[in-house]
């Protein structure tokens, strides 16, 4: 009787969990790209290579900067319809965009004349089945403006602390149901 109750708990927290996941994100990662080290107009990791649904968080350590996306590499004009990025000014700010669509996105700095001393860099997205992107894509995800840290670098309100905050109550009350079932 305990086996079968026991059965029932762990087909409970496994629904609620995998109900949490939204599709195509199980193994999705994020990739960090420095804007502007040791004082320099670069954006450091300036040529990746990610998968579909992953991440890439722009983060500024000095200068003002941006991220634009170009219709080519070597372009410094917007794409049409392009993503880009407010202009970050204070160390710590993060951009964050999750590329949903495989293709090559080349991006620039468009303050002064950053682009045209060649501060641009391109993100490589594949497929989920691994195979590298066959031509450009144009916009191709979503942007996440993350919010600069906070004094003290307290970001609990933000959309990812939130969110995993309602998963763990979900889950901690899946759970409960759970232990419900097995006493």
């Amino acid at each position: 009787m305990k086996l079968a109750s026991f059965s029932a708990a762990a087909a409970v927290v496994a629904a609620s969990t995998a109900l949490l996941l939204p599709a195509g994100t199980v193994n999705a990662a994020e990739h960090t790209v420095q804007i502007g080290p040791g004082g320099r107009d670069v954006y450091a990791s300036d040529n990746i290579t990610i998968s579909v649904g992953d991440t890439v968080s722009w983060v500024l350590v000095s200068g003002t900067h941006d991220v634009v996306q170009a219709p080519a590499i070597f372009q410094c004009d917007p794409a049409p319809n392009g993503f880009r990025s407010p202009t970050l000014t204070q160390a710590g700010q993060r951009w964050n965009r999750t590329f949903a669509t495989a293709g090559s996105y080349p991006y620039f700095c468009s303050i002064g004349d950053h682009c045209a001393r060649r501060m641009l860099g391109i993100v490589h997205v594949k497929a989920q089945d691994g195979k590298a992107p066959t031509g450009g894509a144009s916009n191709g995800g979503s942007n996440t403006p993350a919010p600069a840290p906070a004094a003290g670098g307290d970001t609990s309100n933000s959309a990812a602390t939130v969110g995993s905050t309602a998963g763990t109550l979900l889950v901690a009350g899946a759970m409960s149901v759970a232990a419900a079932l097995l006493f």
